[in-house]
């Protein structure tokens, strides 16, 4: 599937998917590109069904670029992306449908545009689903694969966190939704936009470097998952063999 994100720090944005696309049962690659700079402020990303799903992100901008004028400020940017976005899947369908193959309605493609608008100076995330498409505006946005992420996302994220920190807990939400979900993975793909530098994707050595330092935080979240249940589960067979022991001292009928 992936695990997409878009979320606000105090100081900006940060954009994140894994790279992992996968085409049924033990087939997946790990080189899916579902991340693309809009202009130096805003960045797309895609998830779910890839073909339509990097068709629509690449179109969107290769469009951005074709009318620079036009397409400037975020909302512009994003009336045009629902119809393109809305296209490329359409698009997908009929040449399904030519080759005999019909897209069970639960496969899903989604598109999440984030970023910097100078017009109202305010950071914005847009949201948009098949099959309807339609936009939805939303502060945060953790889409597909999010259930661990969300979890974690609730109890660590506060109002205060730097772009800087939210980038290191992006990366963890990342690898501990990996750990349990076999359709995320790959090299992570990750972005901040800020006000003073724009859109600035991280390079593979940086997020290396974020993996090296949080690897003490992964080995001492896991532990605390393992002692967590392991305890629970001691207490629960104490319980049981409690049960077990007063149903044996119970008289037989």
């Amino acid at each position: 599937m992936t695990l997409a994100m878009a979320l606000r720090a105090y100081d900006g944005l940060v954009l994140a998917t894994d790279s992992r696309a996968t085409g049924g049962p033990h087939q997946s690659v790990d080189t899916s590109e579902k991340f693309l700079q809009v202009n130096r402020d805003i960045g797309v990303m895609t998830y779910g069904l890839a073909l339509p799903g990097y068709t629509g992100i690449s179109r969107l901008v290769e469009t951005v670029k074709s009318k620079r004028e036009e397409l400037t400020y975020f909302k512009p940017i994003a009336d045009e992306a629902g119809s393109i976005f809305q296209r490329a899947y359409v698009d997908w369908l009929d040449s399904e449908k030519q080759q005999g193959r019909e897209a069970p309605p639960e496969f899903k493609v989604g598109f999440i545009l984030g970023g910097y608008d100078s017009a109202t100076n305010q950071f914005k995330v847009s949201h948009w689903e098949s099959p309807e498409f339609q936009e939805r505006e939303q502060g945060d946005l953790l889409a597909a694969q999010w259930h661990v992420a969300r979890f974690l996302l609730n109890k660590l994220f506060y109002p205060e966190i730097s772009v800087e920190q939210l980038g290191e807990l992006v990366v963890f939400l990342l690898v501990e939704t990996a750990v349990s979900e076999p359709t995320v993975g790959g090299p992570l793909q990750l972005a901040t936009i800020t006000l003073s530098q724009g859109f600035q994707r991280l390079h593979e050595q940086d997020i290396n470097e974020i993996l090296r330092r949080s690897q003490k935080r992964f080995c001492l979240f896991r532990k605390i998952l393992l002692e967590t249940f392991s305890d629970e589960a001691a207490g629960l067979t104490a319980h049981l063999n409690d049960k077990v022991g007063q149903a044996d001292a119970l008289p037989k009928p």
